[in-house]
């Protein structure tokens, strides 16, 4: 018989529930309260690809603090999965593709009463979405990076990423 994998499961004694391996301590040990409700989960679709950004982020100078589930995760068709970061400078959500596939897409915005609904135009297709806040997009190989009202965060992950 061959084991295709290993998961390990803990019962938490004082509450009875039962909890899944999550993501690396080094990469979840500034969530706040919130935050650690919602850390990403080895079983997440998105699990292997979001450990890999942070370990590329922290190897080029960028402290992963905390690394959780996002709700983006069927934005684009053909999506591998998705998480939210918070790093030393600010939060964003990463976006995966399955590897091979790269983005090429461009964020098309219309402001409205105060809001903004952005869409997608190339491929993948991807689904509308609303922001209050103007966003930033990053691309790099399978990665989409969106940055919610943080230009400055945007730009330095801009550079981070693609300036290898």
């Amino acid at each position: 018989m061959k084991l295709f994998g290993l998961l390990l499961l803990l019962i938490l004694p004082e509450s009875g529930l039962l909890a899944q391996t999550a993501a690396p301590k080094q990469f979840t040990l500034g969530c706040n309260e919130s935050e650690s409700q919602a850390v990403l989960q080895a079983t997440d679709p998105a699990y292997p690809y979001a450990i890999e950004l942070a370990r590329t982020l922290t190897g080029r100078g960028v402290q992963v603090k905390c690394l959780c589930a996002s709700t983006s995760q069927r934005l684009f068709q053909g999506q591998g999965g998705a998480a939210y970061f918070r790093i030393d400078g600010g939060v964003f959500e990463a976006l995966f593709l399955p590897k091979g596939k790269v983005f090429r897409v461009d964020l098309m915005e219309h402001a409205q009463n105060g809001h903004y609904i952005y869409s997608f135009r190339g491929t993948p297709t991807g689904r509308s979405m609303y922001s209050s806040k103007p966003m930033w997009r990053i691309q790099h190989e399978n990665v989409l990076l969106l940055v919610d009202g943080d230009q400055p965060l945007a730009a330095r992950l801009e550079q981070v990423l693609n300036s290898h």
